[in-house]
């Protein structure tokens, strides 16, 4: 839904998917720092 209201504003569809890339990276590598020091003796 707003990927669809960012590409009607006028950006381009690399800058959108960056945009929705950056924040899921981030959780994504937070969900392995949480494993790695749950899994840690």
């Amino acid at each position: 839904m707003t990927g669809g209201i960012l590409l009607s504003l006028g950006w381009d569809f690399a800058t959108v998917f960056s945009v929705a890339a950056v924040p899921a990276l981030v959780a994504a590598a937070g969900m392995v720092a949480k494993g790695r020091l749950r899994a840690a003796p």
